[in-house]
């Protein structure tokens, strides 16, 4: 799939070259000093992630603003730049009016299948 899998990545230490931890995913070799963490700085929770052919694209939950879901891509891991949100307006039809502070759209998912990417979320305690 095009998802990556951090949790079978393998981890190895080599001071001698980088002073830091590195990843190797088999497809490439990053150097995890490199990283910022969080490697979306400011309010951006509940990464998810995918890999598209040389791409990678992160959304997070977004809770009571608006618009929605901000879409993130990188081709390296490190440095990032949005591209949009996945709800951007009204005719989207999803109304955070009423929505309690640290309610509304959280852990966001986006997947891609034969060109199309997918991105499902949670809408959380939705009126007063």
């Amino acid at each position: 799939g095009t998802d990556v899998n951090f949790a079978l990545t393998t981890l190895h230490k080599n001071a001698s070259e980088t002073k830091g931890w590195k990843t190797a995913f088999g497809w490439f070799t990053l150097n995890m000093a490199l990283i910022q963490n969080p490697i979306i700085p400011g309010f951006y929770p509940d990464p998810s992630i995918i890999r598209v052919d040389d791409d990678f694209y992160v959304v997070n939950s977004s809770f009571e603003y608006f618009p929605s879901i901000p879409v993130w891509h990188s081709r390296d891991l490190v440095h990032w730049r949005q591209i949009g949100n996945v709800i951007e307006n009204e005719h989207q039809n999803l109304d955070l009016s009423r929505v309690l502070p640290s309610g509304g759209v959280q852990a966001a998912t986006i997947r891609h299948h034969n060109g199309i990417f997918y991105v499902t979320s949670t809408r959380v305690n939705p009126e007063c």
